[in-house]
């Protein structure tokens, strides 16, 4: 358990570290005249929006026929050789078979 608790000990620590070197640089990045905030930039992309909201409908439409068709095939009812009856109790399970 020691060698865990000191490398987890250390990762802590080097990310303290990183995330304050980090925040440092980037308040003296914020202190240059050129800089310019980002929203500032862009404020929105109409085709970039509408990507994004198209290709994932197309996904899922993809996805959505061929599950209607299984699904709605589950429904047919066949006339089976056999049939099991499973019930599951609260330590054990018992079997039906017709």
């Amino acid at each position: 358990m020691g060698k865990e608790k000191s490398y987890i000990d250390s990762v802590i620590a080097e990310d303290i570290v990183a995330y304050e070197k980090f925040e440092e640089e980037f308040e003296e990045y914020q202190l240059k005249e050129e800089f310019v905030w980002f929203p500032q930039l862009f404020t929105h992309n109409t085709t970039i929006e509408v990507i994004w909201t198209i290709i994932p409908a197309v996904i899922l439409i993809f996805i959505a026929v061929p599950s209607f068709s299984l699904l709605y095939a589950m429904d047919q009812i066949w006339q089976p050789l056999f049939t099991i009856k499973v019930l599951g109790n609260q330590w054990y399970w018992s079997y039906e078979y017709c």
